[in-house]
C-alpha cells in the first residue's frame, strides 16, 4: 500500500509540487534546471510518448 495516488490528467495543465521544506528547495533547484534538459533534447517528448500522453511543447518555454 502507498500513501500516494495516480492519476492520467491528459489534456488539462498539470504542474509538479513538492513540500514547503529545506529538502524540498534542493529538489526544486533540481528540478527547474534539469527539466529545460530534458525537453532541449527531445528526451522529455519521448517519455510522454512512452506513456500515451498528448505532448504541448509550447508549455515547456522558457
Amino acid at each position: 500500500m502507498t500513501v500516494y495516488q495516480v492519476e492520467t490528467l491528459n489534456g488539462q495543465k498539470t504542474y509538479m509540487s513538492f513540500a514547503k521544506t529545506p529538502k524540498s528547495d534542493k529538489l526544486i533547484e533540481i528540478y527547474d534546471r534539469r527539466i529545460m534538459v530534458l525537453f532541449k533534447s527531445g528526451e522529455l517528448q519521448k517519455m510522454y510518448e512512452k506513456w500515451d500522453i498528448k505532448f504541448a511543447p509550447e508549455a515547456w518555454k522558457e
